[in-house]
């Protein structure tokens, strides 16, 4: 993932999957996982109001997990609300970056790490 808005792009197909299995299993909890055989995988776990999202390939893992709702910015470039807490991370082999976005007082408070 080479910006937030392709981390945006994921991740609202991660909500829309987690609200369409939300509605049809009532709350259960449901796990996809794809496997391409070509060093690319996905899992999406939901379990009532949390999340987790991965996304592996030979050269980064993406992961998303997530506590409650939240929202995008109409550009996709950001986070606009947040329920409880939605935390990002993004692996190399060089570095590794996070983003920890939390409620604060009916504003979205976000840490880096």
């Amino acid at each position: 993932m080479k910006s937030l808005k392709t981390l945006s792009a994921v991740t609202i197909g991660a909500i829309i999957l987690s609200t369409i299995y939300a509605l049809a299993m009532k709350d259960q909890s449901v796990r996809i996982d794809i496997d391409s055989g070509d060093e690319r995988s996905v899992r999406h776990t939901v379990n009532g109001d949390r999340g987790e999202f991965i996304l592996r390939d030979a050269e980064e893992t993406l992961e998303a997990t997530w506590r409650g709702d939240f929202e995008l910015t109409d550009d996709g470039n950001s986070i606009k609300s947040v329920e409880r807490k939605l935390d990002i991370e993004l692996e190399t082999a060089d570095e590794t970056r996070r983003v920890l976005f939390e409620d604060d007082s009916n504003d979205v408070k976000a840490t880096y790490f």
